[in-house]
């Protein structure tokens, strides 16, 4: 099982482990700059080639290290979604987070998903088991943390 204790408890570990993940599958990442908790978002491309067109998707990701608190991540942390996404000219978002995340951020996002800019949108939501069973049942992910631990030792 995945202990996020095991990552730097400013959040900059998960943040690296998150974009090497998607680096390793295929995707193209670029930092943000950093937002005022102090951590970086990422965006990711998703270039999408299909047999009746070829597209382009932007993530905009944000990773929520909460593991040495146990705090749930709540309504608070999304006051500046909306915006976000627009300033990154993102078509989607992805949260990552080690805790679980509250019924009030839920029903947000699920609010979000249904009404954002009156147009059909992709929005990752989830909690830390959900994540945790992802990572842990694929070998690349196993791989990934287990080489992540190796170059990332305190």
């Amino acid at each position: 099982m995945l202990d996020f204790k095991e990552l730097s408890m400013d959040g900059t570990d998960l943040e690296r482990l998150v974009r090497e993940i998607f680096v390793r599958e295929g995707y193209e990442t670029h930092w943000t700059g950093k937002g005022p908790d102090g951590g970086r978002d990422l965006l990711v491309i998703e270039k999408v080639q299909g047999p009746l067109s070829n597209f382009e998707r932007t993530w905009l990701v944000q990773c929520k290290h909460k593991a040495y608190s146990g705090k749930s991540v709540g309504r608070e942390e999304s006051q500046s979604l909306v915006t976000d996404c627009k300033s990154a000219k993102a078509d989607g978002y992805l949260l990552v987070c080690t805790t679980p995340l509250t019924t009030g951020l839920l029903t947000t996002y699920k609010e979000l998903q249904s009404n954002w800019c009156g147009t059909q949108r992709d929005m990752g939501t989830g909690n830390s088991s959900t994540q945790k069973m992802e990572i842990d049942n694929n070998p690349k992910g196993r791989l990934l943390m287990n080489s992540h631990k190796e170059n990332h030792v305190n």
